[in-house]
């Protein structure tokens, strides 16, 4: 977000010692930048410098980092989870005009993924270069993002590197640091050395770290001693911007904002991270996210600021179970005069003017209409649009999530069986968007969330590229199903994708955001342009945790699906809540799917009544039992119920019994359900009770059949 400088500044041409070479200066100190020539010009970071935007805390980080760069020490940069840190330094290189490879670390990333891959080609193993070798060979600078997140088996690896610039490789190769192999060079001639399998580390090989600061805010493991020695600290964290800096540099960025709302909008932040409410124990608010919601503001300009900060900062989620922190948010927003609920105010979309990678979406807000231009795809053939109710509270969502999509990426938290793919597919016709579904599971790595190793029909290794590559590479929206059962830092590994529109895949390739590939003036083969069109909507759970600062389990969910959402990962999206249909919607769209609109069945009535009683029941047991009863299941009941509309009270005890699996259920569940279906006067009679038996026996002996 902050990458750009008034206070950087090159030397006029008459203190040039050469043609190629410039004089950078930030702050009191400056060095020599020649620029690259060969094929490494294509890893120079670009579009990170902006000028007349950087604020001088900034450039006081970037003069300690050029003072460690030319001290030739490694530097580790450790704040607040956001992508400043990060921009920073690509800031830094692109200024520098040094070229980089960028990895991040995860819990799976192992030696092979910093070192040496071995893959099969032509039946021959074959031993591939890595981020840390590659950056150490062409003197690159190694960054490393999440040294917090690995196990502590895996970085020490990397100590020789730091300390002596030297490293063992998998493959016989022994990598030399500069000074050793120039001595070396005196003694022996070059092709001897190659014969020893000796190999130069270049003098402008520089590693930069990126971590978290060791609190109990933020998940990770403690960094090993030996590995934290090696670099040289710059506390960002310790320097944040101050409230006339984030003021005035909004204020840049969008000046036709009204004043008392970036006030508004900077002191309810500042009051959430402040060190007077720790007991609390609140989540960081995401600073770096503070322009999408002046961006929101900007287009709609009679937007409240409630639902502005409800998309970065969703609190009412995030303390669903923390009375005590919603009541010190809601005093906040009393105290800066923010209304605590968003207005509910009228939002509708008139029309939509499509075209090759946008689309003109006429918006209405309180009667008051704005033009909104939105990504849209070009695809030749129409998206056929899925069977969908409209019901009010529907439009007023799709409304929303079109005046998101303005913005970024979109993150949709519902229930289970609320209708969250649904929506999406009507959003996604809307705009003519083709879908690339990507179902996520909870053992899925970092590394198969972007390519996953297979191998063909002669035995040679490939990488595949999985939804989330072809949709970046296309244009597609994609579809995230599932980010709640994602490992945390799995999760967050993708923030270079979603905050940055690039990325490095673990075959070498590197995709780059549209504007900075079109830049390029002879790309190779291994850099694929991202489309612009290219969106992320993702798909997620309510996290279930007590407290979003402590540190309890629980025995039902793992803690990643408790605290998937936290201070990371809400620097990823934009969010928004999808509640549960009520009775009314509900039937309304039962009744529409039946196509009997206009007729009442009571078989169906008391489905509807008996489901909603389960779904807003207080015992544990029965909420157990509605969350396999969801819409879809709802329907397919009453479409049985519709054409056998006869005595329905056993048909429908039968029917919820079979959906439900209840002859399976555990024994409290099944007696808190079955006592539920007698009080709704759905009483079991003997022919009930035999066809339970019939279907649990013939279920069981199918069971064995397939077994023997």
């Amino acid at each position: 977000m902050f990458v750009v400088s008034k206070k950087l500044a090159y030397l006029p041409p008459k203190f040039l010692r050469s043609i190629s070479t410039d004089i950078l200066r930030i702050g009191s100190v400056t060095r020599a930048v020649t620029p690259r020539i060969n094929n490494d010009q294509s890893l120079i970071p670009i579009f990170y410098y902006e000028k007349n935007l950087f604020p001088p805390s900034f450039v006081r980080h970037l003069e300690w980092l050029m003072k460690k760069d030319k001290l030739g020490q490694d530097a580790l940069f450790v704040g607040p989870p956001g992508p400043t840190r990060r921009h920073l330094i690509l800031a830094y290189l692109e200024l520098t005009r040094k070229p980089y490879q960028y990895l991040q670390l995860t819990r799976d990333t192992t030696d092979s993924d910093i070192k040496q891959r071995r893959e099969i080609q032509n039946k021959t193993a074959l031993f591939i270069n890595q981020a840390a070798v590659n950056a150490a060979i062409y003197g690159h600078t190694l960054v490393l993002d999440g040294l917090e997140k690995t196990e502590r088996n895996v970085l020490p690896i990397l100590n020789n590197l730091l300390e002596n610039r030297e490293m063992n490789l998998d493959n016989g190769q022994f990598l030399v640091s500069t000074q050793r192999f120039d001595e070396l060079l005196k003694l022996y001639t070059k092709e001897q050395l190659d014969k020893l399998n000796f190999i130069r580390v270049h003098e402008d090989f520089r590693v930069i770290a990126l971590t978290l600061p060791p609190l109990s805010d933020y998940k990770g493991n403690s960094l090993d001693p030996p590995l934290r020695s090696r670099f040289q600290l710059r506390d960002i964290g310790n320097e944040p911007l101050t409230f006339t800096e984030y003021t005035n540099l909004l204020k840049t960025l969008h000046p036709n904002i009204d004043n008392q709302f970036l006030e508004q909008l900077l002191s309810l932040a500042s009051l959430i991270n402040s060190t007077d409410l720790e007991t609390l124990k609140l989540i960081h608010f995401p600073f770096d996210r503070l322009d999408q919601s002046v961006r929101l503001a900007e287009l709609i300009p009679n937007v409240t600021l409630a639902d502005c900060l409800h998309r970065i900062y969703p609190y009412e989620i995030l303390y669903k179970n923390s009375k005590e922190s919603i009541q010190a948010i809601q005093h906040m927003f009393k105290k800066l005069t923010i209304k605590q609920q968003i207005e509910n105010s009228s939002k509708k979309i008139i029309s939509i003017n499509r075209n090759e990678t946008q689309a003109i979406v006429d918006y209405e807000m309180n009667k008051k209409q704005y033009q909104i231009t939105v990504s849209a795809h070009n695809t030749s053939s129409p998206i056929i649009p899925p069977t969908f109710i409209k019901t009010p509270y529907h439009d007023q969502l799709l409304s929303d999530l079109m005046l998101s999509h303005a913005i970024g990426d979109i993150c949709l938290i519902g229930p289970k069986g609320c209708g969250k793919s649904l929506i999406i597919d009507q959003f996604a016709s809307l705009l003519n968007y083709p879908i690339e579904y990507f179902v996520l599971y909870k053992d899925l790595s970092a590394r198969e969330l972007l390519q996953q190793r297979i191998t063909n029909e002669n035995g040679d290794t490939l990488w595949q590229n999985t939804p989330l590559i072809e949709a970046a590479i296309h244009g597609r929206l994609l579809v995230l199903d599932g980010i709640h059962r994602l490992n945390n830092d799995t999760l967050v590994s993708l923030q270079r994708i979603i905050q940055d529109r690039e990325l490095f895949l673990p075959d070498g390739t590197r995709l780059l955001r549209h504007d900075r590939y079109d830049n390029l003036k002879n790309p190779n083969k291994n850099i694929r342009r991202i489309h612009p069109s290219f969106r992320i909507i993702a798909l997620a759970e309510p996290p279930s945790n007590t407290n979003p600062g402590s540190n309890e389990s629980s025995s039902i969910k793992s803690s990643s699906e408790q605290n998937w959402l936290n201070a990371e990962t809400l620097n990823l999206f934009l969010y928004h809540q999808m509640r549960s249909l009520n009775l009314a919607e509900e039937r309304q769209i039962i009744y529409s799917l039946l196509s009997c609109s206009n007729q009442s069945i009571p078989a169906i009535d008391h489905l509807l009544q008996f489901v909603h009683e389960l779904r807003n029941s207080p015992e544990t047991q029965l909420k157990t039992v509605a969350r396999s009863l969801s819409t879809r299941n709802v329907l397919r009941i009453a479409k049985h119920l519709k054409n056998n509309s006869s005595n329905y009270h056993t048909q429908l005890r039968d029917q919820l019994i079979r959906q439900t699996s209840a002859p399976f259920l555990p024994r409290l569940v099944q007696d808190a359900f079955y006592e539920a279906l007698n009080k709704s006067g759905l009483e079991k009679n003997q022919e009930t009770i035999s066809s339970n038996i019939n279907w649990k026996q013939s279920t069981t002996d199918n069971k064995q059949l397939k077994s023997s």
